[in-house]
């Protein structure tokens, strides 16, 4: 575009401008089209291209392996790796093709997060899809978490699954001590990892005269927020746990161990700067009518848990099970609210990560530092749910039956358990599928 004077006027605005404009989520595609422009438009948008990398396939991943030269590696400021869609050109690969490929290109990429310089946030992610599910070897996430940077102060690990496939030498990795080593220089940290114990906190004396070995927590200077997914939902209201202890001197694959170990962080000064200690795990429902599952959120700062019940649902927008209807705390609304696994992870952990437009995922802290626009996951109220579907739940027909609230999300203790079960009202029982007064 020209001006009426016939000046570029593009071209007198600002270097601080112009960078700004870059930033403002324009797609890959555009930013492409503006190195292509000018030298001057080049250096900034491949600034700006390579300062948030989200490689969200495994596809996307190989051409970024592949295409981007390593002497801009140093620009990287967050880093988002989750090669869950495993299609090229629409057609799926073998499950053996992509897995071979997949730990060919993360071995590239770990030797090559060493000259990420200025890094200040790691994801990892591999949940898999309704196809096959997509695994990291527990030996070749440490290589991984072995070249982090120091100036790293950011990291989620979120793996659904270990592969079947693994090696002795990959099944005997214990990931916690890798995991370990990073904790003094992380502000923020995630997990959700399908073999996980304490020692990714600390290190227990084997040579203890105690039954119970003691545990010794690792100094955490710099921590302020970090959550640790022990279970999740699954189909038909199952519950998806971690697997146990890779810890060879005790066995503490239980919750309850595992929140013990974590209390030691709690001592003063071990993690100063600590705001947010919270492991969630689940529960699964008792019975089929009368009570939901529940995610059990504990708090160890504040030493209390909190039941958040939910169910799953089979109806539109969501399929084959993959959408919850989940019941908030009071102080947090209070709503029926209906999502997507993702999404009911996100309510659940008080969206302390979140995904970007673009596919990275973040701490909140850097999404609004950076700017970037937020993805909404899908979510519906009770209103918006009922309007589309035009169907009810039973839990709303038996509370509009009786009058009151049947089921909360409850308050118990830091190592309760709550199970989500409906509070029946005296003088009402359960007739077949109805809820009748007792004449």
């Amino acid at each position: 575009m020209h001006s009426s004077n016939g000046s570029d006027w593009i071209s007198q605005l600002s270097t601080e401008l112009l960078l700004q404009i870059f930033e403002y989520d324009l797609t890959t595609a555009t930013l492409v089209g503006c190195v292509l422009c000018c030298k001057r438009w080049k250096e900034l948008a491949i600034s700006v291209l390579y300062k948030h990398v989200t490689l969200t396939s495994t596809e996307k991943l190989s051409s970024w392996i592949a295409a981007a030269p390593p002497s801009l590696d140093s620009t990287i400021k967050t880093l988002t790796v989750c090669p869950i869609y495993v299609t090229t050109d629409g057609v799926f690969q073998s499950p053996t093709t992509t897995r071979n490929q997949l730990r060919l290109d993360l071995d590239q990429l770990s030797a090559r997060l060493r000259c990420m310089v200025t890094l200040r946030s790691l994801s990892i992610s591999a949940s898999g899809n309704r196809f096959y599910e997509i695994c990291i070897p527990d030996l070749l996430m440490a290589k991984i978490l072995q070249n982090i940077p120091e100036t790293c102060s950011s990291l989620e690990l979120d793996v659904k699954h270990r592969p079947l496939d693994a090696s002795p030498g990959e099944q005997n990795t214990h990931l916690c001590v890798s995991i370990r080593r990073l904790v003094p220089q992380l502000q923020t940290l995630r997990l959700a990892l399908p073999c996980i114990c304490p020692e990714s906190f600390g290190t227990f004396l084997s040579q203890s005269s105690k039954i119970t070995p003691e545990f010794t927590p690792v100094q955490a200077p710099k921590l302020q927020d970090c959550i640790i997914r022990l279970a999740s939902a699954r189909g038909g209201g199952r519950i998806w746990t971690f697997d146990g202890s890779r810890c060879p001197d005790v066995s503490l694959s239980s919750v309850k161990a595992f929140v013990e170990c974590l209390l030691a962080l709690t001592a003063p000064g071990q993690a100063p700067l600590l705001q947010k200690l919270w492991v969630y795990d689940a529960l699964p429902a008792g019975d089929p009518i009368l009570s939901y599952a529940a995610y059990v959120r504990r708090d160890i700062l504040a030493n209390k848990s909190r039941t958040l019940p939910f169910t799953n649902i089979f109806t539109r927008p969501y399929r084959g099970g993959d959408g919850l209807l989940i019941r908030m705390p009071a102080e947090e609304g209070g709503q029926d609210l209906f999502t997507t696994p993702q999404g009911a992870a996100e309510l659940v952990e008080g969206h302390g990560w979140t995904t970007a437009t673009n596919g990275a995922r973040l701490p909140a802290t850097l999404m609004a530092k950076y700017r970037l626009p937020r993805r909404h996951c899908i979510t519906q109220t009770k209103a918006e749910w009922a309007a589309d579907n035009q169907i009810s739940m039973i839990l709303w027909e038996y509370e509009k039956v009786t009058g009151t609230r049947l089921l909360d999300a409850e308050t118990g203790g830091l190592l309760e358990d709550r199970p989500a079960n409906f509070r029946i009202p005296e003088g009402w029982e359960l007739n077949g599928l109805d809820l009748e007064r007792v004449s």
